[in-house]
């Protein structure tokens, strides 16, 4: 026999959702600065007690937004590992996914006024990074234990090295040669 589901923890699934998708459209459209939480709660059709219960802060929030926005690619990526093609082959895929389609989804979610206020891509930022290094520490131990990544090189380490070339301000014009050859860099390094 079937379990009956539990309700209370549909019903708070239900109301996380909704949580997420009405925060989502407030930061799109007043950006995460000019959108408070009485507002996300009322289209959320919540309290504003919920959103503090399940998600702490207005902060916290942006993570689930970016959890939420990126989640497919971050799925797609993960499941390279468990494919038979080659490592290098896997980890150029994910560092592409990773890059230029998560850039495209943000490009596509946030408007300019979005793209204007620092303090919520700063948070959002950091909650794609969380994401991303999770993801990244599997491939590098994938990488280590097939013998592609040098063990002695400490994983944290690579972390910052993988971090620090994402940030790197590339011109939308150039964007997909340029992540490609840095990209390379990473993979094969600068020497001829």
């Amino acid at each position: 026999m079937e379990p009956y589901p539990n309700k209370y923890e549909t019903r708070t699934n239900q109301k996380k959702t909704a949580i997420i998708s009405a925060a989502k459209e407030l930061f799109q459209k007043k950006g995460f600065a000019n959108s408070s939480v009485k507002e996300i709660a009322a289209i959320a059709h919540v309290s504003q007690v919920s959103i503090y219960n399940y998600f702490g802060s207005k902060d916290a929030l942006v993570i689930e937004c970016a959890k939420s926005i990126i989640q497919d690619i971050i799925d797609k990526a993960s499941a390279l590992l468990a494919t038979d093609l080659p490592y290098l082959d896997k980890l150029n895929t994910a560092l592409s996914l990773c890059t230029a389609d998560i850039n495209a989804s943000l490009t596509t979610y946030l408007t300019e006024s979005a793209l204007a206020d620092k303090s919520f891509i700063k948070l959002l930022s950091d909650g794609i990074s969380e994401l991303l290094n999770d993801l990244y520490l599997h491939f590098i131990e994938a990488g280590k234990s097939e013998g592609y990544i040098d063990p002695a090189l400490p994983t944290p380490l690579i972390l910052k090295y993988i971090s620090a070339v994402n940030t790197i301000d590339l011109p939308p014009e150039s964007y997909h040669e340029e992540i490609n050859a840095l990209h390379q860099m990473f993979l094969h390094g600068i020497l001829k």
